[in-house]
């Protein structure tokens, strides 16, 4: 059995020169001196550890005089517990304060987060074929979301664990927010799969909507993503057949846009690969 454990942190140091000190004069000469301790800034840490049945990664991420995101913080993590009673956990935070274009400060905040369990609870009759498995969703306080679904150029492939930490905004769905004094969203979805046979297929439906308090809703998306012939619910994402599709309405401005995105990735033994993403647009019509 393989065990990973590894952390990371970084941090600022400064220090100012006195140059006073360093010119000879009168009394012993110190030019040493001359170096004194300015100020200290922690900036981020990451740990990863994969050790048998549990698998964990998480980081904390500072954020200070930033032209756009101002000042805060933020925090992610995920979790996996592959065996017992198997069930994973993530979620990620973003808190901080800017300033807005008529110079005033507001506070920004999200959470985004998901939680699976192996065990699934059977839906009753009519879909009796059918356990959940577990949730999804978010809130956005004072955020938008940069772009729509045909700007992104991004795979339905998970992101990379970094991803988590370092990318700014950036949710679990992939989508980024931005600060935005004003604008308000929300996300919930399901996690559910075929009853007794989970490892055939596994699904994720979510629904979000994003509204303005002086101008209404301006968006709304459904998106779902499939995992087929995976190895269980909670590493669904490790399925050799993934697809993804995904539909948004906005209404920005008094300009109106329908966008979405298909994709699929298919990783089925060494032979069998294959990828296929196709994201569409229709914007800007009055």
């Amino acid at each position: 059995m393989d065990t990973i454990l590894s952390a990371e942190a970084s941090f600022a140091l400064w220090a100012k020169i006195d140059y006073a000190i360093l010119i000879p004069g009168q009394g012993a000469y110190e030019p040493w001196r001359a170096i004194q301790f300015a100020g200290f800034e922690f900036e981020s840490v990451k740990i990863a550890a994969d050790i048998g049945p549990v698998a964990l990664y998480g980081g904390l991420k500072f954020v200070r005089n930033d032209p756009e995101w101002g000042d805060g913080f933020r925090a992610a993590i995920k979790m996996m517990i592959k065996e017992g009673f198997p069930f994973e956990v993530e979620c990620i935070a973003q808190f901080g304060t800017a300033t807005d274009t008529r110079g005033e400060r507001y506070t920004y905040f999200f959470v985004d987060g998901s939680f699976a369990l192996e065990v699934g609870i059977t839906v009753i009759p009519p879909a009796p074929v059918v356990s959940i498995h577990g949730f999804k969703g978010g809130i956005y306080y004072n955020m938008v979301q940069a772009g729509s679904l045909g700007d992104i150029s991004d795979n339905i492939s998970t992101p990379k664990n970094t991803d988590i930490i370092d990318n700014l905004g950036q949710t679990l769905s992939g989508l980024v927010y931005r600060p935005d004094n004003g604008t308000y969203a929300f996300s919930a979805g399901l996690i559910f799969a075929l009853a007794n046979v989970p490892q055939t297929l596994t699904a994720e439906v979510e629904f979000q909507m994003q509204f303005n308090l002086s101008k209404g809703v301006e968006r709304v998306r459904l998106k779902g993503d499939a995992y087929v012939m995976g190895k269980s619910v909670v590493e669904r994402k490790k399925a050799a057949i993934k697809a993804c599709v995904a539909l948004e309405f906005a209404a920005v401005d008094n300009k109106y846009t329908l966008s979405g995105r298909l994709g699929a990735d298919i990783k089925f033994a060494e032979f069998v690969t294959g990828e296929y993403n196709k994201a569409w647009c229709y914007r800007d019509w009055e």
